[in-house]
């Protein structure tokens, strides 16, 4: 069946949902509806607290950044700031073994949950 007749109280129902809402106020914000690693790169941004150009390394960085505070107190913890003010984390357990669309899953409920708690 479409979308359209779809339980809205079905939770995979409202994770599109609310990506797709997320998606648009980033667009509307930004210019470009991002995907995960982008949400992320921007979560690590704003843990930073800088906004300037990086470089590739950092990018890198700020995406393990972001997924760090999404999966915070879950996954991880955070250890320390290095000298530079960037944060550190430590693992507190193992990230399970899902499927992609899983984790995709998974990723996008963390996500929301950041950007409704810091965000919006």
């Amino acid at each position: 069946m479409p979308l359209l007749f779809e339980d809205k109280n079905n939770p995979n129902i409202q994770i599109h949902l609310e990506w797709s809402k997320l998606r648009q106020y980033v667009q509307d914000t930004l210019g470009h509806k991002p995907d995960i690693q982008t949400c992320l790169f921007l979560i690590g941004m704003n843990r930073l607290g800088e906004v300037r150009e990086f470089e590739k390394e950092e990018k890198v960085d700020l995406i393990h950044v972001g997924l760090c505070e999404v999966l915070l107190d879950e996954y991880y913890a955070f250890s320390h700031e290095d000298s530079e003010l960037w944060p550190h984390y430590k693992a507190i357990k193992p990230l399970p073994a899902l499927f992609i669309k899983e984790q995709e899953t998974y990723l996008k409920e963390r996500i929301i949950d950041y950007f409704q708690r810091n965000i919006y």
